[in-house]
């Protein structure tokens, strides 16, 4: 298995961002603080000089030994330490620290988890990806706010066997490379991305403003408030003349992985959607079910048959 290291493996030194994943000693699963289960874990683990379980750093090359720390006061609050004076940075994303740091951490482990709750393995920074699935076609989740090379990356998913779903949060409406690597388009629009939003879960079920979403609190595993998640903008329903194909409303993260993962929502260009349409401020790339498009592609060429053969019908009779 091939891990992404955010930072090189050798040499240590101090991090300010409080990290939210580890691993067992002599376990291979990575465990997040976020995760109950794995952060009672946590608090139950020991030192060498008990039975109890240590912690450590989660990169497999890497025996960073970690506390956990949880704080009440002025608000529930759950981290990992390093341990013995020294310091590792694995498992941080590349974007470097601060608030948005948390943001990146909290929604990998989120993924993760919503992905075995689903019923597949799913890893954590394996095969140079945020979250592989083991789906029927194993699937790279990134969650992406800082500009990258779409594209490329989602070529190297696809040269290791695996199709890339990048998750962009609305914390970050991002410009980025386009679909030939040199337009200024949203990449939203162009790659296999869906928007990711915020709702404060709840009776009411209120979107989060900018304000509390760039609130590096709100990120924190023990944080009091919780967080719901769903995907909107590329995502696509049949119409009701079966034709062609309308926005669809937004829908929760785990239903849209559920769907995704099991193959009944695939990626598709603008022109396998829309065809040839002009019409570019609504019609754009986009998941739909594969058997909507295949049935909505054959209709289009049954028309654009019907169409020639009555072209030509009128030419007979006009000679």
């Amino acid at each position: 298995m091939n891990t992404r290291s955010n930072h090189p493996t050798s040499g240590h030194k101090t991090s300010t961002v409080s990290k939210q994943f580890f691993r067992i000693r002599g376990e291979a699963r990575i465990r997040w603080v976020g995760n109950a289960d794995d952060w009672a874990v946590a608090r139950a683990s020991g030192s060498e000089n008990d039975s109890k379980p240590i912690l450590q750093c989660p990169d497999e090359n890497c025996g960073q030994k970690l506390n956990s720390v949880e704080r009440t006061k002025p608000r529930i609050t759950r981290f990992l330490r390093d341990a013995n004076g020294t310091s590792c940075s694995h498992f941080i994303p590349p974007s470097g620290v601060g608030r948005m740091t948390n943001e990146h951490m909290w929604l990998q482990g989120v993924v993760r988890d919503l992905c075995e709750q689903l019923g597949y393995v799913a890893r954590l920074e394996a095969d140079f990806a945020d979250v592989k699935v083991e789906s029927p076609v194993p699937y790279a989740v990134e969650v992406q706010r800082v500009s990258t090379d779409f594209a490329k990356r989602t070529a190297q998913r696809s040269a290791n066997g695996m199709k890339t779903l990048w998750l962009l949060p609305e914390t970050e409406k991002q410009r980025s490379l386009g679909r030939n690597g040199t337009d200024n388009d949203d990449p939203l629009f162009y790659h296999p991305a869906v928007r990711l939003c915020y709702y404060w879960a709840g009776r009411d079920h209120r979107t989060m403003v900018p304000t509390q979403y760039l609130n590096r609190e709100v990120w924190n595993a023990g944080a009091t408030h919780k967080i719901d998640l769903s995907v909107a903008v590329t995502l696509w329903t049949l119409a009701d003349d079966r034709s062609g194909f309308e926005r669809s409303s937004s829908m929760p993260l785990r239903g849209f992985l559920n769907e995704v993962l099991s193959g009944k929502l695939e990626w598709f260009t603008k022109e396998q959607l829309h065809g040839t349409s002009n019409d570019k401020r609504s019609k754009w790339a986009g998941w739909a079910n594969p058997e909507d498009v295949q049935q909505v592609i054959a209709l289009r060429q049954l028309k654009r048959l019907e169409g020639r053969r009555a072209a030509n019908a009128a030419r007979r009779r006009s000679d």
